[in-house]
């Protein structure tokens, strides 16, 4: 019987350092080369799909039958190969909305060889986000399972034409640059995207200097009018990831397309974004986690698009790091004295939605991206535990640092949790140990203060002395902020404290404590967050 693939996602083993490797690979290693695709928009209540493609076999022996991930929107109604007709049959994945299709080839496909495919069919968007269709146009985004993978896990990068046959009035978008032939070609491998619609397209140009100029394509509605909204701040985060991690993937200049429906998403080199619901968002928190939003999406065109992740950590290397990239750039455009409340809001807001949704909570290494629960579990833990990794790693820039290595050393390349944990020690030697469990656990730390008094300092002075407890079950880093009676921050302090253990902090002057704060920023996944502020009174006593 030829081999076939497996769809469980296999669980992360803990080990005293940080364990980022699955113990058994869940697939060959195969992959998408390169492809071509053929869409037919002209029926308003189904999309005409044709994908040809290369897939490419890795392994230790020939087998006669591939596995296709594809959503469940996705009807496969024939398929091709050699020029004959193939065999196919499909079962659902639990818990998602892909469905694995088994493809028959009609002769052995040998490990180092590829074989093309053509699967044909008709896409009718109901389950899966990022898939949209109605009578003004419609779009088919990265990530929605729409273009075929080989595994759960790894989304692919490839080399790809597509070919749009569209109503007149109707213009088709896609990854790459128009085609000689027409369509749309992209020679540097990149997630397939289409999005089509009445659509007028202009160039934007901005930038605070003629040296930092940024021109952008923007793809509008006719009802859109006047400068595009929070264009400045998208040009600017564009600018903070260039010069954090290089140029961004693929080539020509970054395209804005408002596809409306509230999306917020990314692409090669492409900003999906809804254009008018960005106009009407106003206001604290709205405004700066909206910043934050499209900030992570236009990090995915320097990343998600950069990289192959497979086995069970690849969707958290693929969609939590942008997060993260994208946190740290809207964080780090406030004025300094106001970034730890910038960062209450962008960073506070992902542990406020982990833990209203704490019922949801999976193991990162454990979670599917093409499930909701498991974008959840990826957008909240999965996002704050990149925030742990960078704290741990000392600075912010050196963190950055190391993920623009790991991008440039893996560009193009299929990549594994090992190889992000060998370069992760390289690095930052051990720094990272405490995390594992956050990664192949549900377990989480509970930090509290306990106690607070004015004790000697053994020098004729006094002292204030604030014990904070872990009550949870994880070992884990806090930050103990300390604040003067005006809320100016005084100094902070970084503990990592065992489970059911406490530590103390001292600080000399008492007098000048208003209050203590544990983890203000809101990075640690928690629990529970009750009894982390303590206000002080003048003399050192507790309100």
């Amino acid at each position: 019987m030829p081999p076939t693939f497996s769809t469980r996602v296999v669980s992360l083993v803990g080990t005293a350092t940080l364990a980022l490797l699955t113990a058994t690979p869940v697939a060959r290693g195969d992959s998408i080369e390169r492809a071509r695709i053929e869409l037919d928009l002209t029926d308003p209540a189904r999309i005409g799909w044709t994908t040809e493609f290369d897939w490419y076999a890795e392994g230790d022996a020939p087998f006669l039958r591939l596995e296709v991930h594809l959503s469940r929107d996705v009807s496969v109604t024939a398929g091709f190969s050699e020029g004959k007709d193939l065999l196919l049959s499909h079962r659902d994945v639990y818990g998602t909305w892909m469905r694995i299709w088994s493809v028959e080839l009609p002769t052995m496909l040998e490990p180092g060889h590829s074989r093309t495919v053509t699967l044909r069919g008709s896409i009718v968007p109901q389950d899966s986000p990022g898939l949209h269709q109605d009578e003004r146009g419609g779009f088919l985004l990265p990530d929605s399972g729409w273009f075929p993978r080989t595994s759960m896990e790894m989304e692919e990068l490839v080399a790809h034409v597509t070919t749009f046959t569209l109503p007149p009035t109707m213009t088709g978008i896609a990854a790459g640059r128009p085609a000689p032939e027409g369509g749309w070609e992209a020679e540097i491998p990149g997630r397939p995207y289409a999005v089509w619609g009445e659509y007028v397209s202009s160039e934007h140009t901005g930038g605070d200097s003629s040296a930092s100029e940024e021109t952008v394509v923007l793809y509008r509605r006719a009802e859109d009018s006047g400068p595009p909204p929070r264009i400045d701040t998208i040009l600017q985060v564009i600018r903070s990831h260039q010069a954090g991690l290089g140029d961004a993937a693929g080539s020509g200049p970054w395209r804005l397309i408002d596809v409306g429906k509230g999306v917020v998403s990314g692409g090669q080199r492409t900003l999906f974004w809804d254009e008018s619901a960005a106009r009407s968002i106003t206001g604290e928190p709205a405004s700066t986690l909206l910043d934050r939003d499209l900030a992570g999406a236009l990090a995915a065109g320097f990343w998600t698009e950069s990289i192959r992740f497979r086995h069970g950590t690849g969707p958290w290397l693929a969609r939590a790091i942008p997060l993260y990239l994208g946190d740290a750039a809207v964080s780090a455009f406030a004025a300094p004295e106001n970034r730890l409340a910038r960062e209450s809001i962008v960073i506070g807001s992902r542990r406020e939605a982990f833990l209203k949704g704490i019922q949801r909570d999976r193991a990162i290494s454990e979670v599917s991206a093409l499930s909701l629960e498991g974008r959840h579990v990826l957008e909240t833990r999965g996002a704050l535990v990149a925030h742990l990794m960078a704290e741990a790693a000392g600075s912010e820039s050196d963190w950055i640092e190391m993920l623009s290595e790991f991008r440039t050393e893996n560009e193009g390349r299929i990549a594994s949790g090992k190889d992000f944990r060998d370069k992760l020690r390289w690095a930052f030697a051990d720094q990272h140990g405490f995390l594992a469990p956050y990664i192949g656990t549900t377990q989480l730390p509970d930090f509290r203060i306990v106690s607070h008094e004015v004790v000697a300092d053994g020098r004729g002075g006094e002292q204030l002395r604030v014990e904070v407890e872990n009550r949870g079950q994880l070992k884990g880093m806090a930050t103990i902020a300390v604040f003067t009676p005006e809320g100016d921050l005084l100094r902070d302090y970084d503990l990592v404290i065992p489970s059911d253990s406490t530590k103390a902090i001292f600080l000399r002057d008492p007098g000048q404590v208003g209050r203590v704060v544990v983890d203000p920023r809101g990075v640690n996944p928690q629990s529970d967050l009750t009894d982390e502020i303590v206000e002080i009174r003048p003399g050192g006593r507790a309100d």
